[in-house]
C-alpha cells in the first residue's frame, strides 16, 4: 500500500477508534442528564402537592401535646387555619427558632437578637426597610 494511502487508512481507523470510545461517555452524560432532570420534576411535584395544610380532625401527637407549651399550640394552630400554613411547619420553625419561646438568647422574650435584626419566639425580621420574612 502506497504511504498516502496508508495514512489515511490509519486516520479513518484511528476516528472510529475514538467514536468507540466517545459512545459510552455520551451515554453516561445522557443518563445523568435525564436522572437529574426527573429528580427536578420530583422536587416540583413534592413542592406543589406535598405541602398542603392539614385538614380538619388531625390532632397534634402525643409527643407534640407534650413538648409544645399549650398556648403556643393554640397560636401554631389558629394561624395555620387563618393563612393556610400547615401549623406544624409553623411548630417546626418555632422550635429551631427559640425551642417554643423557651430560650433565654436575646431577642426571644424582649429586644432583638444578637445581629440585631429579628425578634420574636419566630424571629421574624423586625429591620427598618423591606422585609425579608
Amino acid at each position: 500500500m502506497p504511504a498516502p494511502l496508508a495514512a489515511a487508512a490509519g486516520t479513518l481507523a484511528g476516528r472510529r477508534l475514538a467514536r468507540s470510545r466517545l459512545a459510552p461517555v455520551a451515554l453516561a452524560l445522557l443518563a445523568g442528564l435525564l436522572t437529574l432532570l426527573g429528580l427536578m420534576l420530583v422536587g416540583i411535584f413534592a413542592a406543589i402537592f406535598g405541602l398542603q395544610p392539614l385538614t380538619a380532625g388531625h390532632q397534634p401527637s402525643a409527643l407534640a401535646r407534650a413538648e409544645i407549651p399549650p398556648a403556643y399550640l393554640r397560636l401554631y394552630t389558629e394561624a395555620g387555619a387563618r393563612y393556610g400554613i400547615d401549623p406544624w411547619i409553623l411548630a417546626a420553625i418555632g422550635w429551631i427558632e427559640t425551642q417554643h419561646g423557651r430560650s433565654t438568647a436575646p431577642g426571644v422574650r424582649y429586644g432583638v437578637n444578637a445581629y440585631g435584626c429579628c425578634a420574636g419566639p419566630m424571629q421574624f425580621n423586625v429591620r427598618n426597610g423591606p422585609p425579608s420574612t
